[in-house]
């Protein structure tokens, strides 16, 4: 079945969408954006994703066009993983990859990828920062409770 005709049997009836004050967003782990439309769905042929996973590494997902993977979902994303040791080279090594593995089947969407990447990283940096402070609060007050 074409992407076109899967699109318009899901559009209103995926498990992905939300709305919320008229505005329809989209939680699909191959949508960049988060607007439910077809051109950034998991519906569409050449899917692109990019989040974490359960470790912190940071995931990017494309789709294929295999035809022999039609039939099984679990093997037409081809996953890159890379682990998070130094945010700015994590950075550098994910736009490299963004590069060449979106710019090949989605060119459209090669800023989209770089900014959300970004955002990912720049919230782990945030993150990590935030704990500094919380286990320097709290070293401060064992020192505080044993002095």
């Amino acid at each position: 079945m074409s992407s076109d005709v899967q699109w318009q049997l899901l559009r209103n009836r995926s498990s992905f969408l939300l709305t919320s004050n008229g505005v329809k967003l989209s939680r699909d782990p191959l949508n960049l954006t988060g607007k439910h439309s077809f051109k950034y769905s998991g519906v569409n042929r050449r899917a692109v994703g990019l989040g974490t996973d359960k470790d912190g590494n940071t995931v990017l997902s494309v789709r294929s066009k295999k035809t022999s993977a039609q039939r099984k979902p679990s093997k037409m994303c081809t996953k890159f993983t890379i682990k998070n040791n130094k945010c700015q080279k994590s950075l550098a090594v994910v736009n490299a990859l963004i590069e060449s593995a979106v710019g090949q089947t989605r060119p459209d969407l090669v800023n989209k990828a770089k900014l959300k990447a970004a955002k990912i990283f720049s919230s782990k940096s945030a993150s990590s920062a935030a704990r500094k402070m919380k286990l320097g609060r709290q070293a401060r007050r064992k020192t505080a409770t044993t002095a």
